[in-house]
């Protein structure tokens, strides 16, 4: 940002019932278009000796009256007006130092429907026909995810640490929003950020986090079965009473061994795609 000249287009200030109020109008040039916003939140470059007050700047050395706004005006694109409220009073001035940084963070809960296909229905009984064959399709259901969108400030924001956070669940039970999560149930989806801002002095940026949650967790269960077993460390096909291969996945113990009878539950078998992780950040 290149300024050529600030001035001072006026300059007043007084007290009346015990509040102090007054009100300074700089205008700022440049050898180049300028920004309004970016003259606001400018409060460091130095021209014919003025430097633009920041948010709860004092009117002048021992005054009660402090900054508690600024507005920026495009006069022309290389000249912008700015506009400073000075006050004494209590109320203006804790309105005008608010932190951005402690403002509360926003939550929002709503859900993502998804079809999936399923072998078992809620019975526990499983999608076969009446001889015990599968269907050719396995017929599909409809589901839902949990989505939780949190909205809120923080001081800095870095991309590359946010990359290892990301695609990851919860190692331990979680808080959020004042509701508890088990392990494993809560899944990071998105993590993004709009900023810096600088607003009252202080920068920030405004962070935006997508969550996924499961009631079940978002490791994948699967019903073991196959039409071989382990013998002896070797694969070798399970038979019927007949002698005769399987046809149809048969249920397995959970050691690689055939169950005791085709009817028999199968043992399950847990995978676990996504890393745990701490959510001490969120």
């Amino acid at each position: 940002m290149s300024w050529r000249e600030i001035t001072i287009e006026v300059d007043r200030i007084g007290t009346r019932e015990g509040t102090t109020r007054g009100t300074r109008v700089y205008v700022v040039e440049g050898n180049s278009n300028l920004d309004p916003d970016e003259v606001r939140a400018n409060t460091s470059t130095t021209v014919n000796g003025i430097t633009l007050p920041a948010m709860g700047d004092a009117y002048n050395t021992g005054s009660p009256a402090i900054v508690i706004g600024k507005e920026a005006e495009l006069e022309s694109p290389q000249c912008v007006k700015l506009t400073v409220s000075y006050s004494s009073k209590a109320t203006d001035q804790a309105t005008a130092i608010e932190n951005p940084l402690a403002r509360p963070t926003l939550y929002r809960y709503g859900g993502q429907p998804f079809t999936e296909p399923y072998f078992r229905d809620v019975d526990g009984e499983p999608n076969v026909n009446s001889a015990g064959e599968e269907f050719a399709d396995l017929p599909q259901r409809q589901n839902a995810t949990g989505v939780i969108e949190i909205t809120d400030n923080v001081a800095s924001f870095d991309n590359a640490a946010n990359d290892s956070r990301r695609n990851t669940i919860n190692g331990s039970t979680v808080a959020i929003g004042g509701q508890s999560y088990a392990e494993a149930t809560v899944y990071v989806d998105q993590i993004e950020a709009n900023g810096p801002f600088v607003e009252n002095g202080v920068t920030y940026y405004t962070r935006s986090v997508r969550l996924l949650t499961r009631e079940a967790g978002w490791d994948d269960v699967f019903e073991d079965r196959g039409l071989n077993e382990l013998d002896g460390g070797e694969l070798v096909p399970i038979k019927d009473q007949e002698g005769n291969q399987v046809q149809l996945p048969y249920p397995l113990n959970g050691s690689g061994s055939a169950a005791a009878s085709p009817t028999a539950t199968p043992a399950q078998i847990v995978r676990k795609p996504y890393v745990r992780a701490s959510f001490a950040w969120l």
